[in-house]
């Protein structure tokens, strides 16, 4: 679910569309009305619900930051939790965006704070008390939360969690004003409270927003105020920061602290301070190295990566019994909103093989097709399911088959003498699959491990009916078989004669177990090893001749793939060889090309701790997507031009 950031251009947060075409767009309601607060100012409210059928599951209420507002950046992360299930609600405090007051002045934070509350409240109360709330805040709206949290007594409910973005704990030495004005700041404030003129070391957007088009976007807000700071309000600032410091200890509530680790607005060293000292049983800490103050800011694989977790890989529910974690097959499908169905085929050689296919349940929109290829002693019910179903709630109808004695279907377990009838069950299926949909909609192969090799050798078949696909991902891809995994020197020159004699004798000693040397994570090791229909013996003689003779076949042909490509793979993969990978990088003829070796991660990328896997499948369905979308364009201009 890609941040909606995406869709924005320099000028409009909505990009092209309208405000309700947006909000239609995201299928999330929004509404809004002025409210008064006790000093007689008009405050700005607004709030956003998903539509139906996705069912609200929280609240979230958004606090923003100093010369933010709720309805430009901080509007589009709103839509973004709003249409993850959340109901969630938004303030213009006090001078900012369309509330009253003197422009961007705040000189004390307790009044703001108490408006928040206030209207956090009234809108908790339209929901059952037994729905958890959030609070969600950038920059000075993170040291609001605090304080709305650290006030003891009234009526005010406790929140289940609160998630801090970029957060004011303390100003950077990089962008307070010069040592002479600071110390002096309580006499000009005392003077002059609204004098704009505090020099800081930068503008807030130059220094805030990485890409150059967000920050235009920043400036394009008629209501965003790009005056100096007033003295008083500059001084009340520097105060709540040694306050918020002096009860980092009192802090109990769940807390997220995502922080850019290059943030010169806000320090960073503070936010980590506030994690190290906080008294909350559960908190976490995400520092991003490179990232500035508004995270939002950053180029979109950042985002992605930043606020992607709203929408995490399923296998984050598995445990190391179960890819299901606690739930039942049909309740999985039912909570990530997709559609299964199963059916057995049967190809020429008689065998009987499994297949299967996931589909987005509307409001979800079919965007593309993705055709899933597993690798050896893989099958498409354990992990592969995991990432097809990920694939298929972003919008993509998605298919896969057991090859050949993997999985639920027939033959000798684990045995493939020939990867050529196997290629052409995965072509057959996958052709027979593309068929139920219109042939504009753009195709994709996704693979792993040997199933890179089957990939590609199916961009290679030239002729026939099959129609071309509008890219292939190949995560930890066999384009060669690693020295470091592959069998003894003696034993890998003489295995044809093993293979001739015995082919099916399971006799190839290979250095490690796959499991042992593919998942990095303990418990995916155990879930691996878990499943009833995976093969735990050593490779069949007559298999593992054919595996090392498949990787000098797709290594000769490097040259004749053009298919766009993304390639994805451990850059501490012992079973198939990175550098094999880099190579098929460099020698492809494909104009559309991009390979993303991860330092220190393993074979299996859906193996590796929690932030990895959302690094890398986060960036697969961005590329996913992102082709989809252009191939989907450019089928719509073909039939425009050719319907003039």
């Amino acid at each position: 679910m890609v941040h909606p950031v995406a869709e924005a251009n320099e000028k409009s947060p909505f990009g092209s569309l309208t405000p309700d075409e947006f909000y239609a767009r995201h299928s999330v309601s929004h509404s809004s009305e002025y409210i008064t607060n006790p000093r007689g100012l008009k405050l700005f409210t607004q709030w956003w619900t998903p539509l139906p059928p996705t069912k609200i599951i929280g609240i979230v209420a958004v606090v923003h930051g100093y010369t933010g507002e709720s309805s430009w950046f901080v509007q589009l992360t709103a839509v973004h939790m709003a249409k993850s299930g959340f109901a969630t609600c938004a303030i213009d405090h006090q001078g900012h965006g369309f509330s009253d007051g003197l422009v961007a002045h705040i000189p004390d934070i307790n009044p703001v704070v108490d408006d928040c509350i206030s209207f956090f409240d009234s809108f908790r109360a339209r929901y059952p008390p037994s729905l958890p709330s959030f609070l969600y805040a950038e920059s000075l709206g993170g040291a609001i939360a605090l304080l709305i949290t650290l006030r003891r007594g009234g009526s005010s409910r406790p929140y289940t969690g609160v998630v801090l973005n970029g957060a004011m704990c303390g100003v950077s030495a990089k962008f307070k004003p010069p040592w002479p004005l600071e110390h002096f700041l309580f006499i000009v404030a005392a003077v002059i409270p609204t004098w704009q003129v505090v020099p800081t070391r930068g503008s807030i957007p130059d220094v805030s927003f990485k890409e150059d088009w967000k920050r235009k976007l920043a400036l394009a807000s008629p209501r965003r105020s790009k005056a100096r700071p007033r003295a008083a309000t500059a001084l009340e600032l520097l105060r709540v920061c040694r306050e918020v410091q002096s009860r980092f200890t009192e802090v109990d509530v769940p807390l997220l602290i995502v922080h850019g680790g290059d943030d010169i607005v806000c320090d960073p060293a503070c936010a980590d301070e506030l994690y190290q000292r906080a008294a909350s049983k559960d908190k976490t800490i995400k520092i991003y190295p490179g990232m500035w103050h508004q995270l939002i800011g950053e180029p979109e694989e950042n985002v992605e990566l930043v606020f992607g977790e709203t929408m995490v890989h399923p296998v984050a529910e598995a445990n190391e019994k179960s890819p299901f974690g606690s739930l039942t097959p049909d309740e999985f499908y039912a909570r990530h909103s997709v559609s299964h169905s199963s059916e057995y085929i049967t190809n020429p050689r008689g065998l009987k093989l499994f297949t299967q296919w996931w589909t987005p349940l509307p409001p979800t929109k079919i965007i593309g097709i993705v055709a899933v290829v597993h690798g050896y002693t893989g099958e498409s019910s354990w992990f592969v399911q995991l990432t097809a179903i990920h694939v298929a709630k972003s919008g993509f109808a998605t298919c896969a088959i057991d090859h050949q004695g993997h999985g639920c279907s027939d033959g000798l377990v684990a045995h493939i003498p020939d990867i050529n009838p196997v290629v052409d069950d995965c072509i057959s299926f996958f052709d027979s699959f593309r068929a139920r949909y219109p042939p504009s909609l753009p195709s994709f192969l996704y693979a792993e491990s040997l199933g890179g090799a089957i990939a590609l050798l199916i961009t290679l078949r030239r002729g026939g009916s099959s129609r071309p696909y509008t890219g292939v991902v190949l995560s930890g891809a066999m384009c060669g078989v690693s020295a470091k995994f592959k069998p003894p020197w003696p034993l890998e020159h003489f295995l044809f004669i093993i293979a001739a004699v015995i082919p099916t004798w399971q006799v190839v000693p290979t250095r490690g177990s796959i499991p042992d040397l593919s998942f990095k994570e303990d418990w995916k090791r155990k879930l691996a090893l878990a499943s009833p229909s995976s093969s735990k013996a050593r490779p069949r003689a007559a298999t593992a001749l054919e595996l090392l003779r498949v990787c000098r076949e797709v290594q000769s042909r490097f040259t004749e793939v053009d298919v766009p490509l993304l390639i994805v793979h451990g850059g501490d993969d012992i079973v198939c060889d990175p550098a094999c990978a880099d190579e098929l990088y460099q020698r492809a003829a494909s104009k559309d090309k991009t390979i993303k070796i991860y330092p220190g991660m393993w074979h299996q990328l859906i193996g590796e701790p929690e932030e990895n896997v959302e690094l890398v499948f986060g960036e697969v369905l961005d590329w996913l997507r992102t082709r989809a979308e252009r191939a989907g364009g450019e089928a719509e201009t073909a039939d425009g031009d050719g319907g003039g």
